[in-house]
């Protein structure tokens, strides 16, 4: 009787033990209107561009990070992380006027 329940609980636990496992999909989707604009493009860290002591841009998006411009393992290191304006969303550099702007969706 107790090897009949045993065998019952672990059937369950190996039964739910699969629930939720599903195939990540890593693939980057890049939606550009051609393959020649998108092979000089610069991405990841090769894009940023040091506006401050900390503060960089995204020269495609030109949205403002806050970084220290390092991605090694040192204690002191970081990942840029978005400068958010008071309404909520990331500032976005103007390297023409040197100004942040704040992005309005709503415009």
């Amino acid at each position: 009787m107790i090897k009949k329940i045993l065998v019952i609980i672990l059937c369950f636990v190996f039964i739910f033990s699969f629930v939720g496992c599903t195939e990540t999909d890593t693939s980057i989707y890049v939606n550009v209107e051609s393959r020649n604009e998108l092979s000089g493009t610069k991405i990841g860290t090769d894009a940023m561009i040091n506006i401050s002591k900390n503060l960089w841009y995204d020269s495609s998006t030109r949205i403002v990070y806050w970084w220290n411009g390092s991605l090694g393992f040192s204690r002191y290191d970081t990942t840029p992380t978005p400068y958010y304006a008071p309404n909520g969303f990331p500032y976005r550099y103007n390297p023409q006027t040197n100004t942040f702007e704040e992005i309005n969706y709503l415009k």
